[in-house]
């Protein structure tokens, strides 16, 4: 299974990205662009990590 990643853009738009290492998401914590970060989790593909943030939305804490 792969592991991925995903950050909302300040506009909104949510980005799903493949897991290589934490320094992509901490790359993306200081960015300006980026509202919230979740991840790492597993997911199959792309289609899975998307399901996979709509079911766990909640869990989005990062409050940037």
């Amino acid at each position: 299974m792969t592991q991925w990643w995903s950050y909302k853009h300040i506009r909104g738009s949510v980005m799903y990205k493949r897991f290589f290492c934490r320094s992509d998401i901490a790359e993306a914590r200081c960015s300006p662009f980026v509202k919230e970060v979740f991840g790492p989790f597993n997911a199959i593909n792309k289609e899975m990590a998307e399901l996979y943030v709509r079911q766990h939305k909640e869990e989005w804490f990062d409050g940037k």
